[in-house]
């Protein structure tokens, strides 16, 4: 069990997380943390922490053919979060929870 995550960065802490849901939950396929769809996401990772914590106005500047470059990595992401979504409901779902006590 993880408790400290502040020797952590963005990208370490959701590569942890997903691991987690996924192992948690049984979920298929995991995800590829050592193809080049993990890499881009990584560096959309530090784009994206450019942007909310600028330190010169540069960091702030994204030409359009960089959104481009960022847009596939950032679905990526998505799709791995909302797999974690889709495939914990449907295991929530299929536990026989008639015989856990009501709280009303």
């Amino acid at each position: 069990m993880l408790h400290d995550e502040s020797g952590f960065d963005t990208s370490e802490r959701i590569k942890l997380t997903l691991r987690t849901a996924y192992k948690l939950f049984e979920l298929r396929p995991t995800p590829d943390f050592a193809g080049r769809d993990w890499t881009q996401a990584k560096w959309a990772l530090r784009k994206r922490h450019l942007l909310m914590h600028p330190k010169t106005p540069a960091d702030m500047d994204i030409p359009d053919d960089l959104w481009k470059q960022l847009a596939p990595a950032m679905d990526w992401l998505i799709d791995q979060r909302f797999t974690t979504d889709r495939q914990s409901a449907r295991f929530a779902a299929s536990l026989d929870l008639s015989a856990v006590p009501s709280h009303n």
